[in-house]
């Protein structure tokens, strides 16, 4: 139950919604928690936009429940098979008898289409307060979105007078996890049912697509203020968050938002340790500067384009150019590059110029190829531009599929960290290319006499590795002497065991601009390079497959390396 302060805040937020065209519920009366949905809005929708052909799927499904049995099932599928509340809500679903119903019209581009406005008009967007979301217990979440009977999002809200926004971040990595007692709790499935979760206090708002527990991830959704992190203060006593429920949130942007710039995300990731490619799925939501920035491009595009529709949408290209360009949103990055190249309109961008404007690998590229195909499938949608530039470039992935080397200045920056212990774990990794696995792994007594012993391997120690291991095992001596953990590893959690440190562990220990994969990758490409491409001497060095090393003798003389040495 909220407390006092939660409560009003939760009424102030619920209050200005439902004045501004959304439903309101006042507590979960209604809501189906073994689907996870709201039936009412559901019906109503499809009665008021699709009667006959809502009937006759009922009537093949012999009950609202069995229909409902059959949605559930749709939206339970796996997202790159065309299941979850994204692809749902956008295709439609498939009932018994061979017909599809639509289950959203969003907002059209023009007012030609009689129906189609008048679906656009009957979209239910509702808020529910105090939603009694687990099917094991009776917790709740403040409140829950919906539209049309399907839940979008959920909000846990903090008042800074009692609580800070970490106490809602805490919440959700601690009581709201998709599985209780092995359980699934329908709701929070990713992808499935709520799209993001958002963690909002008066000053500060977070949020996150994916709960995983205590490894939940959430990013800022924040303003920012004065060149940096935050919100600016609130006038009159308002919240200084209000702009979430005022702007996001308002109805027409909030479906927007839903229906053009949420992306499904499936990549293929290479992992350098098979050989072989992985499939990743992500949700992506657009951050706030993210979401502004292709609302002012779309709104400059609308005005007119031509030679100064970049220029409206972020400030004219000249003085502090640089500055600029390293503070704009991804995507918002390249628009700027392509308006400094004497590009004037989105028309002219073509693939190519995509290509060469994303970053190679990882989340830079990610988050600035998202940035892109967010502007561009709208603008396209709203017949602004005539294709879309963005829409055959794969995601998360660089067109070369090709290993790259790190940023060197990040690299120098990990091995030279002031944290023992993570300077020693970037010397093993990029002078000798250890594993993930094999860092987590390594015994005091697999270092001695100069000589790293791994997997039936004696690997001479560099020197910069030696003196990064000297004055790690120094610290470790004094930090925890009485220890009889036998990993040459250890934290404060593992030192009083005889546990290895977290896969995760290793991760961060390479600092937040490269991975540890990145790091050996890269030291894999310099002794491809050394030994001109010897596919068994990189097998036998890194315990590669012959098709991993393969793939790094071919990068040789591959063209896009050879640009960057």
């Amino acid at each position: 139950m909220a407390d006092h302060n939660e409560a009003v805040f939760e009424s102030e937020i619920c209050a200005y919604l439902e004045s501004h065209g959304w439903l309101y519920s006042a507590n979960g009366t209604g809501y189906d928690r073994e689907r996870a949905l709201f039936p009412e809005d559901l019906f109503a929708w499809l009665r008021d936009t699709q009667q006959a052909a809502y009937e006759k799927a009922l009537k093949a499904a012999g009950s609202q429940a069995k229909f409902l049995d059959v949605l559930t099932t749709a939206l339970d599928k796996p997202l790159e098979h065309g299941g979850g509340t994204l692809n749902i809500l956008r295709n439609g679903v498939q009932y018994i008898g061979g017909g599809r119903l639509k289950m959203a019209q969003f907002r059209p581009e023009t007012s030609l289409n009689r129906t189609t406005n008048e679906q656009y008009a009957a979209m239910r967007v509702r808020v529910m307060r105090q939603v009694h979301f687990s099917t094991a217990d009776r917790r709740s979440i403040d409140l829950v979105f919906f539209v049309n009977g399907l839940p979008v999002a959920t909000v846990e809200l903090k008042t800074d007078f009692t609580q800070s926004l970490d106490e809602a971040i805490n919440q959700y990595r601690k009581s709201r996890h998709p599985l209780t007692n092995g359980r699934p709790e329908p709701l929070l499935s990713f992808g499935h049912r709520a799209l993001v979760h958002f963690a909002v206090s008066n000053d500060l708002a977070a949020m996150t697509t994916k709960l995983e527990g205590e490894k939940t991830h959430f990013l800022p959704f924040n303003m920012g203020h004065d060149s940096g992190a935050g919100n600016p203060p609130g006038e009159g006593g308002r919240s200084a968050t209000a702009y979430l429920w005022e702007r996001v949130w308002e109805k027409d942007a909030w479906l927007t938002i839903i229906g053009r710039l949420m992306i499904v995300e499936i990549k293929e990731e290479w992992d350098v340790e098979t050989g072989t490619s992985v499939r990743r799925t992500s949700m992506l939501f657009p951050r706030f500067h993210q979401w502004e920035a292709v609302t002012n491009i779309v709104a400059a595009v609308r005005e007119g384009g031509g030679a100064s529709l970049l220029d409206r949408a972020f400030g004219r290209v000249g003085e502090d150019e640089h500055h600029r360009l390293n503070r704009a949103p991804a995507g918002a990055a390249a628009l700027l590059q392509w308006a400094a190249a004497g590009h004037h309109s989105l028309r002219e961008i073509t693939r190519d110029d995509v290509v060469r404007a994303l970053p190679p690998s990882g989340n830079p590229r990610s988050q600035v190829e998202q940035g892109l195909k967010s502007i561009f499938r709208l603008l396209k949608a709203r017949r602004m531009v005539f294709t879309d530039p963005t829409a055959r470039i794969a995601p998360g992935r660089h067109e070369t599929r090709q290993p790259l080397p790190v940023d060197l200045t990040a690299l120098r920056q990990a091995l030279a960290s002031n944290n023992p212990a993570h300077a020693a774990v970037a010397a093993l990794i990029a002078f000798h290319g250890v594993r993930t696995s094999q860092v987590q792994m390594l015994r005091l007594t697999d270092v001695r006499d100069r000589v790293l012993h791994v997997d039936d391997r004696a690997i001479p120690l560099a020197e910069p590795v030696q003196q990064a291991l000297a004055v790690w095992l120094d610290y470790r001596r004094s930090r925890w002497p009485r220890t009889t953990n036998t990993y040459l590893f250890v934290t404060t959690r593992t030192a009083s065991t005889d546990a290895p440190v977290s896969r995760q562990w290793v991760w961060q220990a390479t600092g937040p601009r490269l991975s540890a994969t990145d790091i050996r990758q890269d030291r894999i490409l310099d002794e491809a390079q050394a030994t001109n491409g010897d596919v068994r001497r990189l097998a036998d060095l890194f315990g590669l497959s012959i098709a991993a090393s393969n793939r790094y003798a071919a990068t040789v003389e591959h063209p896009d390396l050879t640009a960057l040495t």
